[in-house]
């Protein structure tokens, strides 16, 4: 298969990720709407502000560099992979942490075990992330299809039976890690790379 059909291909799956996304979503979310409050929404949100705030630094960009990397890609993923997992521990803890200090910031002491339990969603997305730009380096956007349109499907099977439950905000935080666990999960089983103990030092 030459590179431009590989990348046409690419392309083609690419919009269709995001055309499910955009679909899926908001069925969910209508659904949500009708069996949680706002009060419920608000909560996660708030927790929600900090954990995306907190991913912008868990990456560090290098991600997109191993994309590039166009030699000994092996072993720069494995340094990113301990790296970016190394990172992640770190934002884990300091979120724990100030996990009260966020909640007093907005008013809402309810947003303290939320923030702490939403933290692992960032160690979750470090587990996977070398495999994620692994599968975008080999223009693999059909599988990476398959994985957006199972994640996007996934926090709403489990959190509109907990909503009918009555679990009120957990549902959506119980949605919100089940979506990452079944990411990531996913994508180490389309990947055949894994990670390897011990870092190459003399990588340039």
């Amino acid at each position: 298969m030459s590179l431009t059909h590989r990348a046409i291909q690419a392309f083609k799956w690419s919009v269709l990720g995001e055309v499910a996304s955009r679909a899926v979503g908001p069925l969910v979310f209508i659904v949500l709407a009708r069996l949680l409050v706002p009060e419920d929404f608000g909560v996660v949100a708030a927790a929600m502000v900090i954990i995306s705030f907190s991913q912008v630094f868990s990456d560090a960009g290098l991600g997109k560099a191993l994309i590039q990397r166009q030699n000994r890609v092996e072993e720069s993923a494995n340094v990113v992979f301990w790296i970016n997992l190394g990172i992640g521990l770190v934002i884990v803890a300091i979120l724990i942490a100030a996990a009260p200090l966020i909640a007093g910031f907005f008013h809402d002491e309810r947003i303290t075990p939320v923030v702490r339990v939403l933290s692992l969603q960032i160690l979750l997305a470090a587990f996977s992330s070398v495999h994620t730009a692994l599968l975008q380096k080999d223009l693999n956007f059909k599988q990476l299809f398959w994985v957006r349109l199972v994640t996007t499907a996934a926090p709403g099977l489990a959190s509109i039976p907990l909503a009918i439950h009555g679990m009120g905000y957990w549902a959506l935080v119980a949605g919100t890690l089940v979506g990452q666990v079944v990411q990531s999960t996913m994508f180490w089983m389309l990947s055949p790379w894994r990670p390897q103990w011990g870092l190459d030092r003399g990588l340039t």
